[in-house]
């Protein structure tokens, strides 16, 4: 079964990133519990992932900017070839940002490759 801690919906991607950073330093050997699998939507890329060793699933619309129109893919693009294997990159058509794609033509499909991702074995 796949553990969840956080939701990139409720904290943000960023923060996510951070806290796997920071974590393994901050508490006990005996209270960490491990994260399963990690699904980044549209996360930013702040953090290269090294020290997370579970399977990580990069998510983005091709054409997301940041705030000031700048186009996303190339610092997520390169968050993810930084990150620890295993790992997968999924760019769907359009701009919508993170959940937003739930409400695109893409939202099925990415319903069905965040499923596939966590029930995976």
């Amino acid at each position: 079964m796949t553990r969840t801690r956080g939701s990139p919906a409720h904290y943000g991607g960023a923060p996510i990133e951070v806290l796997l950073a920071t974590t393994r330093r901050r508490r006990p050997k005996q209270n960490r519990r491990p994260i399963d699998r990690l699904v980044l939507l549209a996360a930013g890329a702040y953090t290269p992932l090294r020290r997370m060793a579970g399977p990580k699933l990069f998510i983005m619309s091709r054409n997301d900017v940041i705030g000031d129109n700048q186009p996303r893919l190339p610092a997520i693009r390169a968050q993810y070839e930084r990150a620890t294997g295993p790992k997968e990159f999924v760019a769907f058509e359009g701009s919508a940002h993170a959940q937003a794609i739930f409400a695109t033509s893409e939202g099925d499909r990415l319903m069905r490759e965040i499923l596939r991702f966590v029930s995976a074995p």
